[in-house]
């Protein structure tokens, strides 16, 4: 037999262990992932473009394969904070790992689509590792906050 938790919040609404309801985690959540899709709209159209536009008329120096890690190391951390409230600190950041190394792969096929770009394997790299260096840097972190609190 399946046991349901019947907290309420005195109103009738169902909550969670902290006694948050449903509709406010819910609309957290709702704004965690339109930051996402945000910043993954910036992503792509940045992939896009035929070169990368100034920045308050000023040319950012900066090493390509720094920018791409960086980008997509951000992306990372935005979509741990998306899933963080509902599967946890390791999943999340397996799942934003995968999820933004796997956004980077597609931003990158689609220069395919622009003549003035190109697809290469060091971008790709680049994109992944800094997945990687970010989502083990909220890991532990988070670890270490966690480790604070007891």
């Amino acid at each position: 037999m399946i046991q349901v938790d019947s907290r309420t919040d005195g109103g009738g609404a169902p909550t969670d262990l902290r006694g948050r309801t449903s509709a406010r985690r819910s609309s957290g959540s709702v704004w965690r992932w339109l930051a996402n899709a945000a910043y993954a709209a910036i992503l792509v159209v940045l992939a896009l473009l035929p070169s990368i536009p100034p920045v308050a008329g000023r040319v950012i120096e900066i090493p390509d394969w720094a920018a791409h890690g960086t980008a997509y190391g951000v992306q990372t951390a935005l979509l741990i904070w998306a899933w963080l409230p509902s599967i946890g600190t390791l999943r999340s950041a397996v799942a934003g790992i995968v999820g933004a190394s796997s956004f980077g792969a597609v931003t990158e096929t689609l220069q395919l689509l622009q003549p003035a770009r190109s697809v290469e394997a060091r971008d790709l790299a680049a994109n992944a590792i800094g997945a990687l260096v970010f989502g083990g840097l909220v890991v532990i972190v988070r670890t270490a906050m966690s480790g604070r609190r007891t």
